[in-house]
């Protein structure tokens, strides 16, 4: 939790990341975390369940524009109080091989694209092992040469939801 006036007067803070480990900020009885925090114009936040304490328009200035996943309590909480909300849709990214990326979107999809062969991954050390519970498509872009080599790594091995593969 970040408890209430945790950036009291922080007169020159203008953007903030609040990770998803965060589960309240703030405080019902004693106020906001950002009180006098009148620079402050992009909070983002990476979990969807942060509790947003007190649960009225004196949390988070109004001038803030908010991030946050669709369905999160960022967005109820910008559509309750009027504030601007843009919608987060990449949830994680890394590198998977020389040229090649990965992206998971907020709704799923693991994307792997860039040109080249794929690094060899087991199901406990691909890069996106935690979030083998959230993805339920894998997309292979054109230029991907390889998933795995001839060891048959089983990179997708472990998810955990039933999940299609577009090649």
């Amino acid at each position: 939790s970040i408890l209430e006036n945790a950036f009291n007067n922080c007169s020159a803070l203008t953007e903030i990341v609040i990770p998803a480990s965060v589960a309240t900020l703030g405080d019902a009885t004693n106020g906001s975390a950002f009180t006098g925090c009148s620079a402050l114009s992009k909070v983002t936040f990476l979990g969807a369940n942060t509790q947003m304490l007190p649960a009225d328009a004196n949390g988070i200035p109004s001038s803030a524009t908010i991030y946050g996943f669709k369905g999160s309590t960022a967005e109820t909480y910008a559509s309750d109080y009027n504030r601007t909300f843009v919608r987060i849709t990449t949830v994680a990214s890394g590198t998977c091989g020389e040229n090649l990326t990965w992206t998971l979107s907020d709704e799923g999809e693991l994307t792997i694209s860039g040109t080249g062969a794929m690094n060899d991954y087991s199901s406990t050390t691909a890069p996106w092992k935690d979030y083998n519970n959230q993805i339920v498509k894998v997309t292979v872009g054109e230029g991907v040469t390889a998933l795995w080599s001839t060891n048959r790594s089983q990179p997708f091995n472990g998810l955990t939801q039933d999940f299609t593969i577009s090649l």
